[in-house]
């Protein structure tokens, strides 16, 4: 498998974990606006390829996010969000004995449909699904 596709397959798991992180709570759906907003927290850790004789690694990071969304009735939504996914370092060396690293930054747009049930006041569970468009470098 390509590194290309490993790093794909990281990140998708970065952004499961950071989904189920902390959020700021959301106006409720019978409140006087549908529209809310908040901010998300998290860890993200990348199975990244390290060689730390070479050059440093760090495999772990702090994924932030900003998320607006509407509540089309009070189960049904949509959700908008960015999420800087988290920083990483990684190094390797060549079937030709090169060392190479360096550093690897993720970012990620999304867009989500949402469905959300009161479990007892105060927890929701909400279930997402959607599209995310993720730029690395």
């Amino acid at each position: 498998m390509k590194i290309k596709h490993w790093l794909t397959l990281a990140l998708w798991a970065c952004l499961q974990v950071a989904s189920g992180a902390a959020q700021a709570q959301q106006l409720s759906a019978s409140a006087a606006s549908p529209w809310s907003a908040g901010l998300q927290l998290g860890a993200a850790d990348m199975g990244v390829r390290c060689n730390p004789s070479t050059l440093p690694c760090q495999r772990s990071g702090t994924s932030y996010g900003l998320y607006g969304a509407y509540a089309l009735d009070s189960a049904f939504g949509l959700r908008l969000g960015w999420q800087q996914a988290g920083r990483f370092k990684g190094s390797d060396t060549t079937a030709g004995g090169l060392n190479y690293g360096g550093n690897l930054d993720f970012g990620v747009a999304d867009l989500a449909v949402t469905w959300r049930t009161e479990l007892a006041a105060p927890w929701s569970f909400e279930l997402r699904a959607g599209a995310a468009a993720v730029h690395g470098h």
